[in-house]
């Protein structure tokens, strides 16, 4: 009987993360493991941030402006080596973030 053994990791793999989601199968094809399901159809009718939270207290609308900054003023910097999508990520998290804001305190 053969005994089980753990895929080798793939080449240029160091650590044991990156082992863990690189690994190859037998036929020499690579298994990476996602940490996350494919969401469902339900999970993307979810209703928006400023649906969720309505309720207009100010300490939440001072969270909501910080957030929007944050992300704004991180979208605009120039990308981190290594990170290449991380400033368009911010952007579009700065984007949504000040429809958010906009719709809290009527701006226009």
């Amino acid at each position: 009987m053969r005994r089980a053994t753990r895929p080798r990791p793939a080449s240029g793999c160091r650590g044991t993360a990156c082992t863990r989601r690189c690994e190859r199968r037998s036929n020499g094809s690579s298994a990476i493991p996602w940490p996350r399901r494919p969401r469902s159809p339900a999970a993307s009718l979810r209703p928006p941030p400023y649906e969720l939270c309505t309720d207009p207290d100010p300490a939440i609308t001072a969270v909501v402006a910080a957030m929007a900054g944050y992300f704004v003023c991180q979208g605009r910097m120039p990308g981190p080596p290594g990170l290449p999508t991380v400033r368009a990520f911010q952007r579009a998290q700065g984007v949504v973030a000040l429809d958010w804001l906009r719709r809290r305190t009527g701006w226009a």
